[in-house]
């Protein structure tokens, strides 16, 4: 049993350093295979196979993520007696989307839709029992709606196959909303939850709920040309970014709070496909990848810690006991909100690069910028609920036993760090984030956000004691509100620089208001006292403010 379990990782391992050596040396190229059948349409009903940039980007996600989560799932699902069921699906699973991405005729997608469709419900059925077999149910019929939708595509590429018209969009457009859980098909995505651990981890972040977006981009690029169903998708999307936002802020439940930004973030990415702006959607889904799959695997690490439960107020991550998890805990959350310079900074500042240009929907300002504050919003929510409870008196695992769970995390945090850092390099529009007006102010506060960020962390981690000593001293000294007099004139000139956005000057008075309140934080003294909770308070406050600011 034991050398089973250490083989599926190192097969996925070493398919992944083939794919990222392939994905590099090929480049741009483009290699396909195709095999005909019959008298039929060649185009349609033919088994083909490509890689240009589209599927290496796919492909090279689904890879990294899957080997994180085979070596996750090894050490989360140790003693299960249905272990090798479970990762033979779980393979099934990732071998399904790999089709999926290379896929460059319909019969072949078809197959990789299908084969995902069918081992996610297998995998929701993992644990016996009735919620596992009601979710599974809901999350079966609602992705059939999607291949039912996609077959009538299929259909009607046969009969017109170079020549794709309104009707073509609409069922496309249908097939793409339920694989990626848009209003109304959103309810299966949180009752995915029913599944293990390891399978959400990989399902909210580079396999099933991408599909959708896969669909839409490989088939439905010039769906910006039918400007009737681009209004449709923009809709649906900016709804359920709506109402998963607003959801995510007060949901209690750890899986589904990280359920619920999955919609958010997709339904991001879907906004900028109906705008017909790929590069920010392709890039953000890319960085998403990463950090949710990592978010997800530190979660099950703290339900795993906390005997099962999935209530955040009964979890908790006491920094002195698990400095490491609450290490990665802080890197994913911070990439989520867009810190300098992780990967989900560059996703974001292109996102919001590309909205300074315009796409003729001026209700896209409000939907982007409702999912960036609900992403921080949710973000920060999480990490003080979990560090500010105390340590869980049924804690189940020791340090030994969370070694193999902690492997792939460092993985995933090391993928969103080097993201970060590779995408100025290789991404094609570098001009534009170089000329960035964000990128700008970011550059003047990145020192000052650090600096406080940093005293923070210590406090956080380190003694709770030491911790008041060393921010009683900066006090004295006048660093802290040195520092956030810089962030108030930072954020003054901000306004100037994002106040065109909006004709009315909502956006510009919004950051004016928050420029005013964050000078009435500096202007107040902070009465720092050791054993001061209202201290702890008022700096989480003004951390909150600064990673806000920065991250808009």
């Amino acid at each position: 049993m034991k050398s089973e379990k250490k083989f599926y990782p190192m097969i996925f391992g070493i398919l992944t350093l083939s794919v990222v050596f392939l994905s590099v040396g090929m480049g741009s190229s483009i290699f396909s295979f195709s095999k005909s059948f019959g008298i039929l349409s060649p185009w349609v009903f033919s088994w083909s196979f490509s890689m240009d940039p589209v599927s290496s980007l796919f492909l090279l996600m689904v890879c990294c993520v899957s080997t994180s989560v085979f070596l996750y799932s090894w050490g989360y699902l140790q003693g299960e007696a249905m272990w090798n069921k479970f990762i033979q699906t779980l393979l099934l699973f990732a071998l399904s989307m790999m089709i999926l991405s290379l896929s460059s005729s319909v019969i072949s997608t078809m197959v990789g839709w299908d084969g995902l469709g069918l081992s996610s419900v297998g995998l929701i059925f993992f644990y016996f029992g009735w919620v596992s077999f009601r979710n599974g149910m809901v999350t079966f019929f609602c992705n059939r709606v999607g291949d039912v939708f996609f077959m009538i595509f299929i259909c009607l590429l046969s009969m017109t196959p170079c020549n794709l018209t309104m009707a073509h969009m609409i069922v496309l457009l249908v097939s793409g909303i339920t694989k990626s859980a848009q209003i109304p098909f959103h309810i299966w995505l949180p009752m995915a939850m029913a599944a293990p651990t390891p399978v959400s981890s990989l399902v909210h972040s580079s396999t099933l709920v991408t599909g959708g977006v896969f669909i839409l981009v490989r088939y439905g690029s010039e769906i910006v040309n039918f400007h009737d169903t681009a209004l449709v998708l923009f809709c649906l999307s900016s709804l359920t970014l709506f109402f998963s936002g607003a959801s995510s802020v007060f949901e209690m439940d750890l899986k589904k709070v990280i359920a619920l930004s999955t919609l958010v973030h997709v339904s991001l990415i879907m906004i900028y496909i109906s705008l017909g702006d790929f590069v920010p959607a392709l890039t953000h889904l890319l960085c998403h990848a990463f950090m949710k799959s990592g978010l997800f695997m530190i979660g099950g690490l703290v339900i795993h810690k906390a005997g099962g439960s999935q209530d955040v107020r009964l979890m908790t991550l006491y920094p002195p006991s698990s400095p490491s998890s609450m290490v990665l805990l802080s890197v994913f959350l911070l990439s989520m909100v867009g810190f300098p310079f992780l990967s989900g900074f560059v996703s974001k500042e292109l996102m919001l690069g590309s909205l300074i240009e315009g796409f003729g929907f001026n209700v896209s300002v409000v939907s982007i910028y409702f999912g960036l504050f609900s992403s921080g919003a949710y973000s920060f929510r999480l990490f003080f609920h979990l560090i500010r409870n105390h340590p869980v008196p049924f804690e189940s695992s020791s340090w030994s036993s969370d070694v193999p769970m902690l492997l792939p995390l460092i993985l995933s945090s090391l993928g969103s760090l080097i993201l970060g850092a590779g995408l100025y390099i290789f991404l094609p529009s570098i001009e534009a984030i170089e000329e960035s007006v964000f990128l700008f102010q970011v550059e003047k506060i990145l020192v000052m956000v650090t600096f406080v960020s940093s005293v923070f962390l210590i406090l956080a981690l380190g003694n709770s004691t030491l911790g008041f000593k060393i921010f009683a001293t900066l006090s004295k000294m006048g660093l802290v509100s040195s520092s956030l007099g810089e962030v108030s004139k930072s954020v003054l000139i901000f306004s100037k620089n994002v106040q065109f956005l909006d004709k009315e000057g909502v956006v510009g008075s919004s950051v004016k208001t928050l420029s005013l309140f964050t000078q009435s934080l500096v202007k107040t003294p902070l009465p720092f006292t050791e054993g001061s909770k209202s201290q702890l308070l008022k700096l989480g406050l003004i951390c909150v403010l600064i990673f806000v600011t920065s991250s808009m």
